[in-house]
């Protein structure tokens, strides 16, 4: 039992120290992503200065929030339906019966 229990104790060094070495971090990737961002804000500061300089209205409301513009619609027809058209039985639940032709 003890020899199983030391076999147990092994394994799970060996798992902690496989855990260690894959989790390592080098710098490199963090490195990267910081120079990225960077370059990212230095280039939205660039259009930002360019925006100003040119005098535009950087508080404009996108196209999305402004308000809906109103439309002239025609007017509603009133008055009766035109007496040309017939009037076709309907079913229980409201629907037209079909008429059978022999």
């Amino acid at each position: 039992m003890q020899d199983v229990q030391d076999d147990m104790a092994d394994l799970m060094e060996d798992m902690n120290e496989i855990q260690d070495i894959i989790g390592r971090s080098y710098g490199y990737v963090h490195a990267c992503a910081v120079t990225l961002l960077a370059a990212e804000l230095e280039g939205l500061e660039e259009a930002w200065a360019e925006e100003e300089a040119l005098g535009e209205d950087t508080e404009q409301v996108p196209s999305y929030l402004a308000p809906a513009q109103q439309h002239e619609l025609p007017a509603a027809p009133s008055g009766a339906i035109g007496s040309a058209r017939t009037a076709r039985a309907t079913d229980e639940f409201g629907l037209p019966v079909a008429s059978y032709s022999t």
